[in-house]
């Protein structure tokens, strides 16, 4: 069966739209506080002044130990954590991407845009959602 929201560009209308059709990108979820919280490498952390910083590793660990910058830093907590796995044509273009990339959303108002529905959606209880105790934080 056809999932109904996906679109496919087939390359038609410009080089974007065919890249992005060309995209695999699978994230899943990993709970705040759980034992999958150490293995992401996608995250976002909160400070005490309730500022945000989002931390993601793109090619993922690629030594034993992590990037110290996906740990919290003094005064900050965790509030979303997940894994993205990047394949694909977009594989290649992960490869020319640092390390690390570690962003304070207070200076990148359009990035923090698109990241707030995805903590509303982490960290709010909805119906219909996973009942997630531990991710039910106030930031705000």
């Amino acid at each position: 069966m056809a999932v109904p929201y996906r679109t496919s560009f087939n390359g038609k209308l410009d080089r974007l739209s065919s890249l992005i059709d060309r995209l695999r990108v699978q994230v899943s979820h990993a709970l705040v506080g759980g034992t999958e919280e150490q293995s992401a490498n996608f995250k976002i952390f909160v400070s005490k002044d309730r500022t945000l910083r989002l931390v993601f590793s793109p090619l993922g660990k690629s030594e034993p130990c992590e990037p110290a910058e996906l740990t919290a830093r003094t005064g900050e907590t965790p509030l979303v954590a997940a894994n993205i796995a990047i394949s694909g044509v977009g594989k290649q273009l992960i490869n020319a991407l640092p390390e690390v990339i570690s962003v304070p959303l207070s200076e990148e108002p359009y990035l923090t845009a698109v990241v707030m529905p995805l903590i509303e959606e982490a960290t709010l209880p909805r119906c219909g959602g996973r009942l997630r105790f531990s991710a039910c934080v106030k930031w705000w």
